[in-house]
């Protein structure tokens, strides 16, 4: 079955050209992981999962539009007792993207407009592939073949996060010079024995 991607970018769109910012700076932040985030790659693993996973990330940011630019790393290893053709990833800031959804709805008192979040590219073992939104937070990726039992893949991702205003403890959100940049980047949905259960995902942790 065909799975049809909800956003497709040319690839004059997809590449990160060099921008030109107005002004470089540190953001000021409340998270010292989050600060560190902005300094240089890091690489953690996620504990108790069926898909240990470690990440790298390299981030820019642009005060005067208040831009985030992130590119993202993920190794993924399976080994769970089956094979996946679809792999999910857990994006927080998807739920603050709409006036519709219920995470903003909740979160009128702090934040004062939705997020703009654009994906640019997804791919895997460096080669593109097609992916769908399931819900407010959970990413599906379908590879050109399933990932096998004790395989690994590497999932590249490009996107962009505009911050709104505001001052919320779970959406990347800024006031006057101070910005928040929280919970922002894809992590690896959790896998059980019982495989994937896209249903409970649709909260703001994996």
């Amino acid at each position: 079955m065909s799975v049809i991607p909800l956003y497709h970018k040319s690839p004059q769109q997809s590449r990160l050209k060099g921008a030109r910012f107005n002004r470089f700076f540190s953001l000021k932040i409340f998270c010292l992981a989050t600060l560190l985030f902005n300094l240089f790659p890091i690489r953690h693993t996620i504990a108790k999962n069926l898909l240990p996973s470690s990440y790298s990330l390299n981030i820019r940011f642009s005060e005067s539009s208040r831009t985030v630019y992130i590119q993202e790393r993920i190794t993924i290893r399976n080994i769970s007792s089956f094979d996946l053709d679809t792999i999910y990833l857990h994006l927080s800031p998807n739920a603050f993207t709409s006036p519709r959804s219920r995470y903003y709805q909740e979160s009128e008192n702090t934040l004062n407009e939705p997020l703009n979040l654009n994906i640019q590219e997804v791919s895997v073992n460096q080669n593109s592939c097609p992916f769908i939104f399931n819900g407010l937070t959970s990413l599906a990726m379908i590879p050109s073949s399933p990932l096998k039992i004790g395989d690994t893949i590497r999932v590249a991702l490009t996107f962009t996060i505009t911050i709104p205003e505001g001052n919320h403890n779970y959406c990347p959100s800024y006031n006057g010079t101070n910005f928040r940049l929280l919970n922002f980047y894809a992590k690896t949905e959790r896998l059980t024995t019982r495989g994937w259960t896209p249903l409970f995902y649709q909260t703001l942790k994996p």
